[in-house]
């Protein structure tokens, strides 16, 4: 994020989610009307109309996190982001494919810039147009070609 201060702003949540309970607190609200809205929002939301979620999708999602303890792991996530600083980069060995969506407002493609040389494999960044942060949802058929195709060309 020292590179792309921008990106600062767009993470300032991970800040929120460092203070106890308040997160899960806010989360329960209203039905989980902030988890909906990630999904489903003009801002975060998936942008492909034709592969929004349902309203039964949705309910599925938060019957999930409403479960007892479901948000334990995806805030810890965020409040462990903190405790290993400064971070370690590791070698990936293994053939790397990122896809990116063009509209994801939570990540910069940016970020991606320093990722290769990390990479001591086949590395390729895949920028699909159109698509949010879930890509797989706004564009399901690109990102399984893309995969499909790094996959075959990547068998070894």
């Amino acid at each position: 994020m020292k590179r792309h201060p921008s990106q600062l702003l767009k993470s300032s949540y991970i800040f929120f989610f460092q203070v106890p309970k308040l997160p899960e607190f806010m989360m329960h609200m209203e039905d989980f009307k902030t988890l909906k809205s990630v999904y489903m929002g003009k801002r975060m939301g998936i942008k492909n109309k034709n592969n929004r979620l349902t309203e039964e999708d949705l309910e599925a999602y938060v019957f999930s996190f409403s479960r007892p303890g479901a948000m334990v792991g995806p805030y810890n996530y965020y409040r462990n982001i903190f405790s290993n600083q400064p971070a370690k980069c590791h070698n990936v060995m293994a053939p790397t494919l990122v896809i990116w969506g063009d509209k994801d407002i939570a990540l910069e493609v940016g970020m991606t810039a320093h990722i290769e040389q990390y990479i001591q494999n086949v590395f390729q960044l895949k920028v699909v147009p159109g698509a949010s942060h879930w890509v797989q949802q706004d564009e399901p058929d690109v990102v399984n070609k893309l995969m499909w195709t790094f996959l075959e060309e990547n068998d070894k």
